[in-house]
């Protein structure tokens, strides 16, 4: 019964880890009827946003779309105007939310809602289930109900031209694509490249995993400084290849460093929108990728980047095959205590957020941003700002401690500035520990220094011993 009550505990976390929620701050004065009006348009114009999942009469689930009005869809709005510790209230209002799970078969699968904190200060909060959502579709929709908004007030059409597709156009796509032989291409590659006893990317920890995955998780963020950036996009400007196929060859020599594990598998994912008729869609299109890579120690880390590039970009050629399918074909049984072929995701995210210059203590300084869900044991999130690359984690409090996930980050920023300087230098001779480290181990390891009584010889304290001894057998 024990088991039984912490799988439907589970079960709950799992729901409350797929919710996508996100709140934008608007500033000025706005016409709140006219706000909810806008977001009432968005939803007609998405049917995905009308959609629910349930099982049809021959008990096999499908995707029903609702009407608006079966939908009865409502917007909140809460005016906190005249509310003490106005933001801790909505942080509350915000954190209750955040974690209310959804009902996949009676819907609504987003929630949406106006927050007033002054009168000219609003927060547009809302949260989508992330089978009809992903990272894209959020600011789709803001955009989308930003524009309805402005139509509304001033009269003017918003010239939203009508979509050509909607989500379950898609879908019938995609599934009729699973069956020619491209598909089973993608398939047979997939196949081939995760065969075998995939490793298990577990870094040092006291903790023991739970039987059952929790979602538990904590998030931290820092930068990697300019000097450092701009190096690694010279490093790559010379030796081709992306910005993420850098920081996945940095992430993998990490590992490595900590593991001295060879095979090594991490995570991504695809936008899956390489079709002019799917940028102004809202729903799931993302799709994971499972990149394994091998490390050879004697290699240079420009070999050995170049080597992974040319991996890379056969595995993206191959990025249309479903992952949920590629599970279910070399993971059918899966382990209740970890994700799906692989731990670690690793992702970057093209923004166009420009960062004003940071102090080098700000540089160095790594921030708790708190709770989070982690859906993964580690999560690493990396983010063009400017000139700067944010660098986040949210990792998996039930599986990492604080302490060595902020060592990690800091070995991964000294990792990529120690390994630019020099990249010729083979993967197995680039040192890790920084200079204040290695004197901090030394001086630990070293520090074997024992108060001894002075009136004492050592003859005197070894006889001493060797009687006390006696007496304890006696």
């Amino acid at each position: 019964s024990t088991l039984s009550s912490s799988s439907a505990a589970s079960d709950v976390y799992k729901r409350q880890a797929y919710n996508m929620p996100m709140h934008i701050y608007l500033n000025g004065n706005y016409d709140i009827d006219s706000f909810k009006k806008a977001i009432h348009a968005a939803i007609e114009r998405h049917e995905i946003l009308r959609t629910i999942f349930k099982k049809n009469e021959v008990e096999k689930v499908c995707q029903w779309i609702l009407t608006p009005e079966q939908l009865n869809f409502s917007i909140d709005y809460q005016d906190y105007r005249n509310v003490e510790n106005s933001d801790k209230e909505v942080e509350s209002y915000v954190l209750g939310d955040a974690y209310k799970p959804f009902n996949l078969e009676t819907g609504p699968l987003f929630r949406a809602s106006l927050l007033q904190v002054s009168d000219d200060e609003y927060i547009f909060y809302f949260n989508m289930h992330h089978i009809i959502s992903d990272g894209w579709s959020m600011e789709v929709l803001t955009n989308d109900v930003m524009r309805y908004y402005e139509s509304f007030v001033t009269g003017i059409d918003a010239n939203m031209k009508p979509l050509r597709i909607q989500y379950k156009d898609y879908t019938i796509w995609q599934l009729e694509q699973l069956n020619n032989s491209g598909y089973q291409e993608h398939k047979n590659y997939w196949e081939t490249k995760l065969s075998g006893k995939i490793p298990t990317l577990d870094l040092p920890s006291t903790k023991i995993r739970p039987r059952l995955k929790t979602y538990n998780g904590r998030s931290l963020s820092t930068y990697i400084s300019v000097e450092d950036t701009q190096n690694l996009r010279k490093f790559i400007d010379a030796e081709g290849g992306s910005l993420f196929f850098g920081l996945l060859s940095i992430c993998n020599a990490l590992f490595y460093k900590y593991l001295s594990e060879k095979d090594l598998t991490i995570g991504t994912i695809i936008a899956g929108r390489d079709h002019i008729d799917l940028e102004d869609q809202i729903g799931f299109y993302v799709n994971t990728l499972a990149l394994r890579t091998q490390i050879i120690p004697e290699e240079s880390f420009t070999a050995f980047y170049n080597r992974l590039k040319d991996e890379l970009a056969i595995a993206f050629n191959h990025q249309v095959y479903p992952f949920d399918h590629l599970v279910e074909n070399i993971n059918s049984k899966g382990d209740t205590a970890r994700s799906a072929i692989f731990d670690i995701m690793l992702v970057l995210q093209n923004i166009s957020a420009v960062k004003q210059k940071l102090s080098t203590d700000e540089e160095h300084e790594i921030i708790d941003r708190g709770a989070c869900i982690s859906k993964f044991d580690m999560n690493i999130t990396f983010k063009e700002e400017g000139e700067y690359l944010a660098f986040d984690v949210e990792y998996n409090v039930d599986v990492y401690e604080h302490e060595m996930v902020l060592q990690l980050m800091k070995h991964f920023k000294q990792l990529l500035h120690v390994t630019l300087a020099k990249p010729t230098k083979s993967i197995e001779s680039i040192e890790l520990l920084s200079t204040v480290e290695k004197k901090e181990l030394v001086h630990t390891l070293n520090n074997t220094e024992v108060t001894l009584p002075t009136e004492e010889t050592i003859c005197l304290l070894y006889t001493s011993d060797a009687a006390d001894e006696e007496d304890s057998v006696d």
